[in-house]
Parts: structure tokens; sequence; C-alpha cells
């Protein structure tokens, strides 16, 4: 009558459910350790919790990653649903939802159709809800940078002589 039930999560399993959206045992997530550090890519079957280091990508397209609030992620993270409560560095793209914890810390850009950042946290990036597949897109249909490649400047400024006069370095006045 008063025996607690095995089922029941309780503090950081309870944590660690929540990556696998309330499916399976949260037992069964995989747990990048505190004294653990991966150089280069992480890639599997499977959701995992991160409360180590990760220098690299971690790429698992159809599953969930959760960074612990020790966890340090510096690469991109591309997942189903990805939850931050530490660090981390690098793009994210969550084909579900990317949520920030008010104890993360991100810098880098979040590409999905949902996104939660909460009261507290520290985002510095990008944020795209209409993301495609190859990235960011383009908003207004213009260039990512008017200085995209080799002689744009000069050719912006062809439309304006003082421009063009700056552009090139030439002390011509214009008329």
């Amino acid at each position: 009558m008063w025996q607690k039930r095995t089922s029941e999560a309780s503090g950081s399993e309870a944590r660690i459910g929540r990556t696998d959206a309330g499916h399976g045992d949260a037992r069964d997530v995989p747990i990048i350790g505190r004294s653990i550090v991966i150089r280069g890519d992480v890639t599997g079957g499977e959701s995992i919790v991160i409360r180590g280091r990760v220098e690299g990508n971690v790429l698992l397209p159809d599953k969930n990653v959760f960074v612990d609030p020790e966890g340090r992620v510096t690469g991109d993270i591309h997942a189903q649903i990805i939850r931050v409560e530490g660090y981390v560095e690098g793009r994210l793209w969550g084909k579900q939802r990317v949520v920030i914890r008010s104890t993360a810390r991100v810098t880098g850009d979040i590409l999905s159709p949902r996104i939660t950042l909460e009261d507290g946290c520290r985002y510095s990036g990008k944020i795209d809800t209409e993301a495609t597949s190859d990235g960011f897109r383009n908003t207004k249909g213009e260039p990512a940078s008017a200085r995209s490649y080799p002689g744009a400047e000069t050719q912006l400024a062809s439309s304006n002589p003082l421009r063009l006069a700056r552009a090139t370095g030439s002390d011509t006045k214009p008329m």
C-alpha cells in the first residue's frame, strides 16, 4: 500500500524521460557521463543525455538530445527534439522543437518549427522557424551578404559615382 512504485521516475530520471518525449523507459536513455569527453561526431539510433563534454557534432536526426545543466557541446546538434539546460556552441537543428531552458547558455543558430527560450537563458544567434533542410531560408530574397563574392562592392557601387570612387580607391570626384 505504501510502497514506492518502480514505474515512477523522479529527479534526474524524470528529466531524462522528457528527452524521449515520454516514450520508453527513462532508464533506457544512454548518458554521456560528467567525466566523459568525446572528441568527434556522435551518431546512433537512440536518444541521449549529455552530462559530459562533446567536441563535435551530435547527429541523431530521428532521436532526441538532452544537454544536462553540466553538459557542454561544441558542435552542431541535429535531432527531433533538443532540450538544452547546459552549454552549447553550435547550430541547433530540431525537426520538431528546440527548448532552451533558463540555465542554458547557447551560442549558435536555431532551426526548428517550434522554439522555446525560457526567461533567464542566455542565447546569441539567429532563429528560423521555417528552415529548409539545407539551412536558413532567405526571408528577403536577397543575397546573404552584399559582399558575398569578389568585386561585389565595386558592382554595387557602380550605380553611384561617389561609392564607385570609394570602392576603387580612386581620388576622382564625381561630376
